[in-house]
């Protein structure tokens, strides 16, 4: 979590003030594929977060505009969370 928010933070820092910061990452959910839960335990190990928990590591740092949870993107049972966010106005320049 430290890693991540520091990632976050120097991301929000060097945004500039029109630009986005998006991410792609896998989510957990209730309901998903079991084969995206054994995916997920091979390939990314214990740090897979909820959509809600995506958003609480990242609200510090970005007024989060969209997110999106899809299952549809690849090949295999995977779901994947995306967050776009801006910069908050106050630390806009």
């Amino acid at each position: 979590d430290r890693a991540a928010s520091q990632l976050a933070q120097t991301a929000a820092r060097l945004l500039t003030p029109d630009g986005r910061f998006v991410t792609l990452d896998p989510g957990r959910t209730s309901g998903q594929a079991r084969v995206a839960r054994w995916l997920f335990a091979r390939d990314r190990g214990r740090r897979i977060r909820t959509p809600a928990a995506y958003r609480s590591l990242l609200a510090p740092y970005f007024d989060l505009t969209e997110m999106a949870v899809r299952h549809d993107l690849a090949r295999l049972p995977y779901t994947h969370v995306i967050l776009t966010g801006r910069r908050p106005v106050r630390e806009r320049t």
